[in-house]
This record gives C-alpha cells, structure tokens and sequence, in this order.
C-alpha cells in the first residue's frame, strides 16, 4: 500500500511537471514571466478564476506566464522557479503550505486572497501579506484586513470568462424560478435561514418554484428543505455540478439570491462569486446590502438591495411579479458585468499590480 501511494505520488508530481513543461510550447522563450500559484485549479474555482483565467489574459498584455499546479512538490517548484526565473511571483490564497513568500527569496511576489481565511487562520495569512510586495484583495473588508500587514494593498474583484448563451430565454419570459446557487449551503447556516425565511413569506403572496444548488443527503439538509416543502413550495434540488453546467442551467431562473450574514464572520469576504454566474446567465440579482454589494449592484436599476427580511420578501415579489421591469433591470447588469466583472478586466487591474511588483524588489513588511 505504501508502494503504490508513493508511486501515485511520483507519477502526480511527473503530470504536474508535464504540464508546466507544456506551457512554454505556446509562449514565446523569454520576456517578462510571472509565474502562478493557484490554491486549486477545478474549473469554476477561485483558484481558476482569479489565477488560471488571469493567467491567460496576461499573455494578451505581454507576459509570458507559468501556472504551477498545486499538488507539485516543494523541490519541483524550486526547480521551476530556477528555470524559469520569473519577474515576479503572484501567490494565489495562504491555505496552500507552499504558497509563502519566505520560500522564493530574491523574487517579489503578490498575494492574492477572496475568502476571510485570515479570521479562521491568522498566521499564514499574515506571512503571506508581510513577505509579499504587494496584496491583491477580493473585496474592501479583506482589505482593511490586510493593510496591517502590508501598505500595497489593491481591491480586485473576481471576473468571469464565461458570456452569455444565445440560446439563453431573455429573463422577462422566463417562468417564475427563485434560486440560492450556493455551492455548499449546509456550510452556511444563517444564509440558509435567510433564504429559508424568505421563501416562506415569499409563498403567502406569490407562486414560483425555488431551486436549490449544492444538495446533498445530510441531516442539515433535510432541516433546511423540509419547512418549505411543507408549505407546499414546488422545490427542484441540483446535486453538485461543474461550473460551465452550472451557469448554463441556471438560465432557467427568473431571480437568484445573494445572502450575506454578517454573524457568520467568514462571510465578510465574499464578493462577487455566485453572482457572476447569475449574471452571465441573465438572472435577476437580489443581494444583502453587505459587503461590496452597494459598490457594484444600484438598486432597481441592475439588481435588488435588501437590508432585511421585509426588503428581500419585497424585492423578490416586485421582480417575480413585474417580468418587463426585472427584463430591464437584467440587460442593466449585464451592460455592467461585461465592464467591470470579467476576467479581461481583471487581468488588466492585476497587470498594473504585478508591473508595480516587479520593478520594486523584496519588500520590507510593515508589521
């Protein structure tokens, strides 16, 4: 057994290598290189979204760009970095025991977080900000976060480089569909129960079928279910599902919800994930007036707002009961997430970063 759990692990680490190898095929030999470190690479992840995806578009803009998985080993990496001598390192998340700035000494590095693992686990978090020369932040509360530990601190939210379908129904003939598209919603709790709550008062004024994301045989997950079938709500669960399937089946909804719960201190650094695919799919977006929401999302215009549970049962009844207004109200957040939340977007704010890095050299931690 250990035999064959050591070979796996050559022949891992000899795939991952393969790949990094495959990339210098398609770029040119030299030039300016920043070399990638995603935490996890599955499609739809944050890792491809913020790193994988970047990593594509910054070739447009003139660097020549290594991805390195993150099941290759420490003594590979080292060996990559030596090869390829990159201007400048981009560190993708503090969860992965190699993404540390400390273990690529002489080379500047960014480092690039879109989730509160800093209130979970302070130490890596911290290292990472401290040693690199710059930060990238998913949002304004990661930011303040952050600054503590390191001046260079830039707000970057996620893109997408998915677009719309054009075999989507424009969302004003859509039947009245209501969705949570969270991936794990038995890991959010006090979401659930928001979401839980509006449906509930939602279903004594209207009529619509409630899609729920991410369902699995659990306990927590019969609890949250089971009050809203009670009540005779028309509910259609979806199992776990790649990302491109996803964002394609959510273009049967009329309106999706974005709960963010304050109580729940790891929420404070989501920012714009479920949302892109509600928007490249052309759902109507309602959203807690939390985080950087209010940034992005004007309300009545290209989403809805909601402070409370009376705001969200209101908004969510306007839209499912006014088609055209919520029709508008979606082409108007489209206009806006094809300006702001693509992934060519955000490739152009993280080569701004990354130049500054470059030219900067190792730098002095503030704390």
């Amino acid at each position: 057994m250990r035999n064959a759990l050591k070979r796996a692990l050559i022949e891992t680490n000899l795939a991952a290598r393969a790949y990094v190898a495959s990339q210098r095929l398609v770029q040119p030999a030299r030039g300016r290189c920043v070399m990638l470190f995603p935490n996890e690479m599955y499609t739809g992840s944050s890792g491809d979204l913020r790193a994988c995806a970047i990593a594509r578009e910054l070739r447009r803009l003139g660097w020549r760009t290594v991805v390195v998985p993150p099941w290759l080993n420490a003594v590979s990496r080292e060996r990559v970095v030596r090869s390829e001598r990159p201007s400048v390192i981009f560190l993708h998340q503090s969860r992965h025991p190699l993404n540390r700035p400390a273990l690529y000494p002489g080379i500047p590095c960014v480092f690039d977080a879109d989730d509160a693992d800093i209130l979970l686990n302070p130490r890596p978090a911290e290292e990472c900000c401290g040693g690199s020369a710059a930060v990238i932040a998913g949002n304004h509360f990661l930011a303040e976060m952050f600054r503590p530990y390191n001046s260079e601190v830039t707000v970057i939210w996620t893109g997408s480089y998915l677009d719309r379908s054009p075999q989507a129904e424009p969302n004003c003939r859509r039947k009245p569909v209501l969705t949570w598209a969270q991936a794990d919603p038995q890991d959010y709790p006090l979401e659930a129960g928001l979401v839980r709550d509006v449906v509930l008062q939602l279903a004594r004024h209207t009529r619509f079928q409630l899609h729920i994301y991410g369902a699995r045989d659990s306990e927590r997950m019969h609890s949250f279910l089971a009050p809203m079938g009670d009540a005779g709500i028309d509910i259609r669960t979806f199992p776990p599902l790649r990302y491109v399937p996803f964002v394609r089946s959510l273009e049967q909804a009329a309106i999706g919800l974005q709960p963010v719960c304050f109580e729940n201190p790891f929420s404070r650094g989501k920012s714009f994930g479920k949302v892109l695919g509600y928007l490249a799919a052309g759902v109507a977006v309602v959203a807690s007036h939390a985080v950087d929401h209010p940034l992005f999302f004007r309300h009545g215009h290209n989403g809805m707002l909601a402070r409370n549970l009376a705001e969200w049962v209101e908004c969510c009844r306007f839209l499912l009961g006014n088609p055209d207004a919520r029709g508008r109200l979606v082409e108007n957040a489209y206009a806006d997430f094809r300006r702001r939340l693509t992934t060519r977007r955000a490739a152009e704010l993280v080569n701004t970063v990354l130049l500054q890095a470059a030219g900067s050299g190792v730098p002095t931690p503030t704390k």
